[in-house]
């Protein structure tokens, strides 16, 4: 009898990360991943403990991905290296061109024609399986984005986190709940989603503007980092753009265009998590 015995975790860890989409440029992605591992059971009866798997493939991925600007093979030769920074112009179909420049950790430079799930997953299944013990022969990891429906992906950075969310190009798949007046609002849904979707949400206060250019720079403790986009790509906002701030913004937005009725902004960042916030902007007499 041939018996095949093979170990998964599902939902392991989650990456938050940015590509540059040749159509639209800058974007920010979310995604679940998923493990199956194959090989010889031990002696113990087990292929790997799940502990063991799922701490050991989350640190790499957590070093190596997420929080990052992802590059394909074509991509990343032409990045420039100087000083523990990296430099990098990237162009879209429509000729619009962004200006990257960053400490160099916060680039992931990947041996694949093209960066989307699949090719991600592959790419990375090879370097990790050699990370964990020598009976596992087989590892596939799948990666799965966040919120299929009505899905916006934006990328910001934080300049005051003292963790990797100041890496300015990294970013979010995400998805918004407003509801007025208790209600679910989808048109306001949908208008938000698109202002937000493929832009790059930063502070007034780190923006300078020449043109139709924008250009957000700022001192983090990681290092400086400037971006440079088309107007039509950034969305500023008043304050820095964590989640907390982007709802409290909408919500604002939107209560002052209803005055009298009660706005309540639900927005995620990535999968699992976000904030809500609500605004009423009482009617003058």
């Amino acid at each position: 009898m041939k018996l095949e015995t093979r170990l998964f975790i599902a939902d392991f860890t989650h990456l938050d990360c940015a590509w540059f989409d040749p159509l639209q440029g800058l974007i920010g992605e979310s995604w679940r991943v998923d493990a199956e591992l194959a090989g010889e059971l031990a002696d113990n009866g087990m292929l790997c403990d799940f502990g063991v798997v799922k701490s050991v493939l989350k640190q790499a991925l957590d070093e190596q991905i997420d929080h990052r600007l992802l590059l394909n093979a074509a991509q990343a030769a032409e990045l420039h290296n100087q000083s523990g920074h990296s430099t990098i112009s990237l162009r879209n179909a429509a000729s619009e061109e962004w200006h990257y420049r960053a400490p160099s950790s916060s680039f992931a430079l990947l041996d694949t024609p093209t960066i989307d799930a699949g090719h991600l997953a592959a790419t990375l299944a090879a370097p990790l399986r050699a990370l964990l013990p020598d009976n596992i022969t087989h590892l596939n990891l799948t990666l799965s984005p966040a919120h299929h429906q009505g899905p916006y992906r934006y990328c910001h950075g934080l300049r005051q986190h003292s963790g990797n969310c100041q890496r300015m190009a990294h970013g979010h798949r995400a998805r918004l709940d407003i509801q007025v007046d208790g209600e679910r609002h989808h048109q306001l849904e949908t208008d938000w989603q698109q202002r937000f979707d493929g832009r790059y949400i930063g502070s007034e206060e780190h923006l300078s503007i020449s043109g139709s250019r924008h250009r957000y720079a700022y001192q983090a403790s990681q290092g400086a980092f400037e971006l440079e986009l088309p107007q039509n790509r950034s969305c500023p906002i008043e304050a820095e753009p964590t989640v907390e701030h982007i709802t409290a913004h909408m919500a604002r937005a939107i209560a002052r265009q209803l005055p009298g009725r009660r706005i309540e902004c639900r927005a995620f960042e990535g999968i699992g998590k976000g904030a809500h916030s609500c605004a009423e902007l009482k009617p003058r007499p």
